[in-house]
């Protein structure tokens, strides 16, 4: 997968959401980015991380592919990893997701502990 390049962010769009997503609610907002990207069949996944990244890993990571169309279909794949003492990888807990997404409809993709929000928008 390709790098987020940082040229291609943006400001979420969904603070307004996230900002409900509190631990007092039970929710813990892990991470949170907005990016444009063109789309096509053979357009490379887009990796994404947040935290400090210990030997090959980052305490979340994932990779994301867009296909065009009607619905357009996204290939996810995200890591919530714990560390050691020493940087050591201790746990991970992973979600995969095949889904078709309607350009402007907020999505709510479930799975075991973790959940994704994800809106594509065209521009």
């Amino acid at each position: 997968a390709r790098p987020l390049e940082r040229r291609a962010e943006r400001q979420p769009a969904l603070e307004h959401i996230a900002a409900r997503l509190t631990p007092e609610q039970g929710y813990q907002v892990l991470l949170h980015r907005a990016w444009q990207q063109p789309v096509s069949d053979d357009g490379p996944a887009i990796a994404i991380h947040q935290g400090q990244r210990h030997f090959e890993h980052y305490p979340i990571q994932g990779t994301l592919k867009l296909r065009p169309g009607r619905y357009m279909q996204t290939d996810m794949t995200f890591w919530v990893n714990r560390f050691g003492e020493y940087g050591q990888l201790l746990a991970s807990e992973r979600l995969t997701q095949r889904v078709r997404l309607v350009p402007g409809r907020l999505t709510y993709i479930d799975h075991d502990s973790l959940g994704l929000l994800i809106e594509l928008r065209r521009l």
